[in-house]
């Protein structure tokens, strides 16, 4: 990937390049291997941040002049782009919902018929019983005949509810486009933002930070003190 790169780089830039990675070499070998124990050394140390900090400034001042064009055009086709990505994603978020409102109405219309056909299928298994129970108990052929009559009755009833019961609702659709599938997940939304617990919540460092530097010296739960920094400014 990074000879790829390389081969982008016009004539200067590799120039450059290959100058930063040589004295990068001697610059790590001055930083890592000196020890400061005097001034001397601190002199020569400060020399050697003074040559990191060099090639640092002109590694980021030939990245962004690279960089900065490709950047530009990015930004432009973003730009290009982003109205009909929008405009998608609106679009499908219209669809989904409107399937999920058809999808929540056949479940509960299905539902509906489903409590209808099995309260149908018990009434008729109700009536089959009784009837089976009373040709049992007949004393004659006649009221025999007449109670399995009614159980028979009931029984082709009882088959025809069962048949009428619909299946459960389907999960999915699929056409010749593609296919649309539903599953449930776990979802939530913040209700009491002060009654979530501590360990769901992040400290705005950024806040704090821009407060310290506008002068705030005490925040509740921050340890706010003065730390040494190093500043080189470049001969």
């Amino acid at each position: 990937m990074i000879n790829e790169a390389i081969e982008l780089f016009d004539p200067v830039e590799l120039e450059k390049y290959e100058i930063v990675k040589a004295d990068l070499v001697t610059a790590r070998a001055h930083v890592e291997g000196l020890v400061v124990a005097s001034q001397k050394d601190a002199n020569r140390m400060h020399n050697g941040l003074a040559t990191v900090k060099r090639l640092a400034a002109i590694v980021e001042e030939t990245r962004k002049q690279q960089v900065g064009p490709l950047n530009e055009q990015v930004k432009a086709l973003n730009g290009t782009w982003r109205p009909l990505t929008d405009a998608l994603a609106a679009l499908e978020l219209i669809a989904k919902r409107k399937l999920q409102v058809w999808q929540q109405a056949e479940r509960e219309r299905i539902a509906r018929a489903q409590a209808a056909a099995r309260k149908a299928q018990a009434e008729a298994e109700r009536r089959e019983a009784e009837a089976l129970a009373k040709a049992e108990a007949a004393k004659t052929s006649g009221a025999r005949d007449k109670a399995m009559a009614r159980a028979g009755e009931a029984s082709q009833e009882l088959m025809q509810a069962r048949i009428a019961e619909p299946m459960d609702a389907p999960t999915g659709i699929k056409t010749d486009f593609g296919t649309t599938s539903t599953r449930m997940v776990w979802a939530f939304k913040v209700a009491n933002a002060d009654m979530v617990p501590r360990h769901f919540l992040a400290v705005d460092e950024k806040a704090i930070r821009r407060a310290v530097a506008e002068g705030a010296r005490s925040i509740p739960g921050v340890v706010i003190y003065e730390e040494e920094q190093l500043q080189t400014r470049l001969g």
